[in-house]
């Protein structure tokens, strides 16, 4: 019931429509409330997903292919029982949505996986945020275009620890 958005940075690989591939759920078994954002099966197609007790589900998927090795910034809000998807500031899909519990601050998050042993996304996520509001358009637009962040791989803040550590534990 109440309104949320989820928001991340995604490079989702070339030629990897294989699976169900996630970037951001809470989902940990089919018996709770829980949410998805990910690609649909076999597809570069992002799948946006909710469900409640007793199987009650709402499930949709854009029309565009993202599996393409470029970063795309994605936003999904909710908002009583609307849903809209967002890919580089532009709405790219509203539809219905499930308006009542999702499970949000009852379990853990997962990214890049479904929460069990698979649906690991091949390629990259970055900048994952979860907010207690429906974002605006300005909202989204603003952090689409903000240049306070890097999302450039090379650059990233575990990859130089991960080099800071290797180089360290040599000596």
């Amino acid at each position: 019931e109440k309104p949320a958005s989820y928001e991340a940075w995604f490079l989702k690989t070339p030629n990897s429509r294989i699976g169900w591939q996630y970037i951001l759920t809470n989902k940990t078994n089919f018996f709770d409330h829980f949410f998805r954002l990910g690609f649909n099966q076999n597809t570069g197609q992002l799948r946006y997903y909710t469900e409640q007790a007793n199987n009650v589900r709402k499930a949709w998927v854009t029309d565009e292919d993202y599996a393409n090795g470029k970063w795309h910034h994605v936003v999904a809000t909710r908002e009583e029982d609307k849903a809209q998807v967002y890919v580089d500031s532009v709405l790219v899909k509203e539809e219905e949505a499930m308006s009542g519990n999702l499970g949000g601050g009852e379990t853990n998050w997962n990214i890049a996986q479904d929460g069990n042993t698979d649906g690991y996304l091949i390629g990259a996520v970055d900048e994952v945020r979860i907010y207690k509001k429906a974002l605006t358009l300005e909202e989204i637009k603003q952090n689409f275009e903000s240049q306070g962040l890097s999302v450039e791989p090379t650059a990233k803040l575990s990859l130089t620890w991960g080099r800071i550590k290797a180089a360290q534990s040599y000596r």
